[in-house]
């Protein structure tokens, strides 16, 4: 079963529940996710025990608008333990900057978020890994941004 997220926080089955073209049995050990096809979806790549690796492609019509963020330190290497900050529309949701999701597995570390309707993001705020924040200002949807530290405004550190 899929679940598909709810700006109160919440989550509730697709309805029609998707599925695959064929019925996938394997004894699976771990998924990878990421946007494989650039269509701002999030696929997800399946690694299995006696089986090859099953790539799951998100094909949903109407998915609403998102945007992603590469978050980078200032020697361009991915800012691995940062929290991404983003105000639209009156709602904020926070993600982090991580590679590590699922056994034997690593994900794009890219923090990733649905904005429903939302044309663009009103403020992006990054809290790095040392405490240290900084703004970076408003993005259109439907971008692939890269936030890298000290391109931003610095906002002190966070407590």
């Amino acid at each position: 079963m899929l679940f598909t997220g709810l700006e109160s926080g919440r989550f509730e089955p697709v309805r029609p529940q998707g599925g695959t073209a064929e019925t996938l049995v394997a004894t699976s050990r771990g998924a990878a996710f990421g946007d494989v096809d650039g269509d701002g979806g999030i696929d997800v790549v399946v690694v299995n025990r006696d089986a090859a690796a099953y790539l799951l492609l998100n094909v949903v019509p109407d998915r609403g608008r998102w945007i992603r963020f590469r978050v980078l330190e200032q020697s361009g290497r991915d800012a691995l333990g940062a929290r991404v900050h983003v105000e639209f529309d009156g709602h904020s949701k926070t993600r982090g900057v991580r590679s590590a999701y699922s056994y034997c597995s690593a994900s794009e570390p890219i923090a990733h978020f649905g904005l429903g309707d939302a044309a663009r993001v009103d403020e992006v705020t990054v809290r790095w890994p040392d405490g240290t924040r900084e703004s970076f200002g408003a993005f259109e949807a439907g971008e692939i941004v890269t936030l890298r530290r000290g391109k931003g405004n610095a906002a002190g550190r966070a407590r």
